[in-house]
């Protein structure tokens, strides 16, 4: 069974701005200086295997979406970080990987008001991680903090998925 023209076109132009939101990604020089930050981290942590980590880095910086570059730079710093070793010598490639993700947000022309919406809500899922750390326990703060995170990165995936029609090419019933 063949869909409907109407239907088919909606999930072309649905399909469309979902691949447009998926790979679009600017790239400029304050990235690069985030990256030589992330390698400087990473030749300190690791030495050669670090600067081989900072290439795994930057080759998914250049090819795929931001994102992607985040996770295996977390991902390598988790490899080269020996057991035992304070939070405060990991923290500078930590920032530096979470600063590649705040260029994207502000740098894809998107609204001044959404980009503080989310740094505020990103700094009061920290603060309260910590209080619960704190107060419960480690553990049950990482719980809540995976299950929040989890909740959230589900909502945007639906929100994401819901199909934008403009004035003009939406059809009247």
């Amino acid at each position: 069974m063949t869909p409907a023209p109407a239907d088919s076109e909606a999930s072309s132009s649905n399909s469309t701005r979902l691949d447009a939101l998926r790979w679009s990604s600017w790239r400029g020089w304050a990235d690069l200086v985030v990256l030589v930050a992330v390698l400087v981290t990473f030749w300190d942590l690791g030495g050669l295997f670090g600067a081989f980590g900072w290439l795994l880095v930057v080759a998914a910086w250049a090819v795929v979406p931001r994102t992607v570059a985040f996770v295996i730079g977390q991902f390598v710093l988790v490899v080269l970080a020996p057991p035992g070793l304070p939070l405060t010598a990991v923290a500078p490639g930590a920032a530096a990987l979470i600063a590649l993700l705040l260029i994207d947000l502000r740098s894809e022309s998107r609204p001044l008001f959404g980009t503080v919406v989310f740094l505020g809500f990103a700094a009061l899922l920290g603060v309260l991680t910590g209080g619960l750390a704190r107060s419960v326990g480690l553990l049950a703060a990482a719980g809540t903090l995976l299950a929040a995170v989890g909740l959230l990165a589900y909502l945007l995936h639906r929100y994401s998925l819901l199909p934008v029609e403009s004035a003009s090419t939406a059809t009247e019933p």
